[in-house]
């Protein structure tokens, strides 16, 4: 379960958005940014245990396949998690703190870093047009750079649908870092439409061919 919003970006600042893509991918059809930040409540198989993952995101086209996301930078709160990741390609580190956490109808995805919060998410209930919440699916490629520059494509594959549950409401994003991609956005504190999700059900992750494209 989890917060998602994903924002347009402005034409002026497409070439930043290019420099902070790999040279083996290109602009998509219609740029943005996505951020997340969800709890894996239970993840197989063992030792893998549920973890809180959070993550930057571009969207981005390869030449050979679809269109899917390109990471900028993903803590986790699971050093199983995070090793496992970096094998592939994943941009993940450890965090001082990740959480996500109810209050009333509400909840807050925070995380901490030598004392800043490079993002919040805070997701309140409400009636409002999300026109790509049917559109970037569970099962939507993410691109990553492995130690050789090489892309692999990582692909959700979902096997089992028990219940899936989208609640659409208001996401306050709230930045703190000094890192380039928050140029990108515009302000340091802004409120857009997203989305609450729980999910139910069994999901595979896998390596498109099992190699690098």
């Amino acid at each position: 379960m989890g917060i998602t919003i994903a924002l347009d970006i402005e034409e002026i600042k497409l070439s930043l958005y290019k420099s902070l893509l790999p040279e083996q991918l290109e602009l998509p059809l219609r740029p943005q940014m996505m951020f997340y930040i969800y709890h894996f409540t239970k993840i197989f198989p063992w030792p893998l245990k549920g973890y809180i993952e959070a993550a930057v995101c571009l969207r981005a086209q390869h030449p050979q396949t679809q269109e899917g996301w390109y990471i900028l930078t993903m803590p986790v709160s699971s050093r199983m998690a995070c090793r496992s990741g970096k094998w592939v390609g994943y941009p993940k580190y450890i965090p001082d703190s990740l959480t996500l956490e109810s209050f009333d109808d509400e909840w807050v995805g925070k995380i901490v870093r030598e004392e800043k919060s490079p993002f919040i998410l805070k997701f309140s209930p409400a009636d409002v047009d999300v026109w790509w919440k049917d559109v970037y699916r569970r099962d939507s490629a993410f691109f990553l750079v492995d130690k050789n520059t090489q892309i692999n494509q990582m692909q959700p594959v979902i096997h089992k649908v028990k219940s899936y549950e989208i609640e659409t409401g208001n996401v306050t994003l709230t930045l703190d870092s000094d890192e380039e991609w928050t140029n990108l956005v515009h302000g340091s504190d802004q409120t857009m439409p997203g989305i609450f999700h729980k999910f139910i059900g069994k999901v595979f992750l896998t390596r498109k061919d099992q190699k690098p494209l």
